[in-house]
């Protein structure tokens, strides 16, 4: 018997055919792009790491092709430039930050190449006061030094940008391990259930008890001051919240068809876990990194500036708003510029956090 189809089920076909190939079509890029982001991200992390001298140098040099290389790809490889459109049209403000954001770690990435001089060197401009010459308090725009000097003559200019190497790092470093630990435990936690979730929620109940300040101080007083230091304390404030938030959403999908059947026909705790759970929440997960990545800045520069974060001799956005701070009556640009470097990132990380929350969750796509 001859099976007649009408116009638009084969229109149905077609279009379904068309969908399958250009989705085959884009897996060949979307994984180059994976790789190139996941080399820049491994290289940019350990790149802060004194390991052997030449291994460092490999490293800095792969950090240092691998940026660009991901910017092209992005802009050459056509769906993925086509999704980068779509995105920037539709969350420009998300789209402005996402830049910042790239324009932030590139300044890290290139600090020693773009940085006029070194972030320690005194004396590196010459202005008038009072009649005679002076090497330190020199405003901006002075001959050498395009933002000013400090009060030993340090560049401000040379400073804000090697301290893009502290702040963008511990931010990074602390939302990807702060992060990814309260993801597993939340996802743990809402798994097993009962008393073991009990004991985990009120650990986080007396963690999220303390001001986040008030318990970092607590654990820099009690480590020491260091940038690792600050990653740890960070960590241990980051935490709980990505916890809290990630069982919330893993509760839900526990009870769901999918991980029920999974559980019925005798799928491992481990399996269901990493395999049925751990995808649903990666949307979650990602929004939180882009959301907690301002708050992580604004902590390590509040320890900084309180004089209890990273060694006064390395320089940071904090650090310096420490040391103008006892000269910003007339020496305000002390405090200003650094000042400006960490509204932009924060500004900037929570615009592209608000706009991919709006991306990734199905309930704010019609939004």
């Amino acid at each position: 018997m001859a099976v007649f189809r009408t116009d638009a089920a084969q229109e149905i076909d077609q279009d379904a055919v068309s969908l399958e190939r250009a989705r085959s079509s884009s897996e060949g890029p979307v994984a180059l792009l994976g790789f190139t982001i996941g080399a820049f991200l491994a290289s940019y992390i350990l790149s802060h790491f004194d390991i052997w001298p030449w291994l460092d140098t490999v490293i800095k040099y792969i950090a240092m092709i691998s940026l660009p290389a991901m910017l092209l790809q992005a802009v050459i490889l056509t769906p993925i430039r086509s999704s980068i459109v779509r995105f920037s049209k539709r969350k420009p403000l998300a789209a402005i930050g996402a830049v910042i954001i790239i324009l932030a770690m590139a300044t890290d990435v290139y600090a020693e190449q773009i940085a006029p001089y070194d972030p320690q060197e005194a004396g590196v401009a010459k202005c008038q006061q009072d009649g005679s010459t002076a090497r330190k308090f020199c405003g901006p725009g002075t001959d050498g030094s395009l933002l000013g000097t400090d009060h030993i003559g340090r560049d401000i200019l040379s400073r804000i940008i090697h301290g893009a190497r502290v702040s963008m790092y511990v931010g990074v470093m602390t939302v990807l391990i702060g992060i990814t630990i309260g993801t597993l435990i939340g996802i743990g936690s809402a798994y097993a259930g009962g008393p073991v979730d009990m004991v985990i929620q009120r650990l986080v109940d007396a963690l999220m008890g303390f001001p986040p300040i008030i318990l970092a101080l607590g654990l820099m007083a009690a480590l020491g001051a260091s940038i690792n230091n600050v990653i740890i304390a960070l960590v241990v404030i980051l935490v709980p919240g990505a916890t809290r938030v990630i069982r919330s959403q893993a509760l839900s999908i526990k009870e769901l068809d999918y991980a029920l059947s999974a559980r019925a026909i005798g799928a491992t705790p481990l399996r269901v876990m990493l395999r049925h759970m751990l995808p649903n929440v990666i949307a979650t997960y990602i929004v939180l990194m882009t959301i907690t990545l301002g708050f992580a800045i604004v902590v390590e520069a509040s320890l900084s500036f309180l004089g209890v974060g990273v060694p006064p001799d390395v320089a940071t956005w904090g650090s310096m708003l420490e040391v103008g701070r006892e000269y910003i009556q007339k020496q305000s640009w002390l405090v200003v510029f650094p000042g400006i470097a960490i509204a932009l990132v924060v500004f900037a990380v929570n615009f592209l956090g608000d706009g991919l929350r709006d991306v990734l969750d199905p309930r704010l796509r019609g939004r």
